[in-house]
Order: structure tokens, then sequence, then C-alpha cells
């Protein structure tokens, strides 16, 4: 059985809740919600697309501003992304990111030395963990 209903079931949520139409508030608060209500079954890691630049130019900002006329409330959800764990590893086996590996992680105990709480950066560790493809050049960094 794939599925099920909380809280019975886990969820791991592997980011790029908003910019993905019309109703990302409503989508991002209801796995908030989720959250706070079941924290040992529900997961949300963050993407790239949680991130305040990136919200600007995909729609989350601008939804944000027609649904209450200032940015405040995407202040708030884009402060609270910046807490968002950026990876999960499920029964010691399997590793979790929304983007991919990254050279200069090499170990888990380099992930847990992440500064993680603030914007993502262009690159580094952090980058590639919410943007990295496969990347076919890369010896030990492609599919």
């Amino acid at each position: 059985r794939v599925g099920g209903p909380c809280p019975s079931t886990n969820y791991l949520f592997l980011g790029d809740y908003v910019d993905r139409g019309s109703h990302s508030l409503e989508t991002i608060s209801l796995l908030i919600c989720l959250s706070v209500r079941f924290p040992e079954r529900i997961t949300l890691l963050r993407g790239n697309h949680e991130t305040r630049q990136i919200t600007q130019v995909y729609g989350f900002y601008s939804e944000c501003m027609k649904r209450y006329g200032d940015a405040a409330v995407w202040r708030e959800f884009t402060d609270l992304f910046d807490f968002l764990p950026v990876a999960a590893l499920i029964d010691d086996s399997l590793f979790c990111v929304h983007g991919g590996l990254s050279p200069s992680l090499l170990t888990l105990d380099q992930l847990a030395l992440l500064d993680r709480f603030h914007e993502v950066p262009g690159e580094g560790g952090l980058a590639d963990l919410v943007w990295s493809d496969p990347d076919q050049l890369r010896s030990g960094f492609n599919p």
C-alpha cells in the first residue's frame, strides 16, 4: 500500500511547495499545519523555490502581494523557509535532498556543519543540495 492518512503514515516532502500555480499559499499553509500537527510523521525539506530570489521571479511573491496587499506574509514564509532542513536520512540508508549531491560535502558530519539558516547562496554545499542536477562531466556525480 502506498500512502495513507495522517498520522498513520510518514511523509517526506522534497521541496518546491511554492511557485507551482495559483494556490501556493494554500499548499504551503496546509503542509506547515500538517508538519506542526504531526511533527514525527511529516517532514518538509527545502527546495530551490523556498528562497527569496526564486519566489520573486516565479510567482509566490506576486501571489502574496495580490492576496494580502503587502509583502509581510511573503517575508514570514521566506523567513520560515530558512529553517527547513535541506536533507533527510531514512533508515540510515536513504539520503534525500531536493537537488543533488555536493562535491564539497563528503560526509553527513560536514552537512551538519552547514550554516543554512539564511538565503541559499549562489554556490557551495548548501546551493548544491537544493540546486544540483546530475553532471555527466563530473566523475562520481552523474546518474
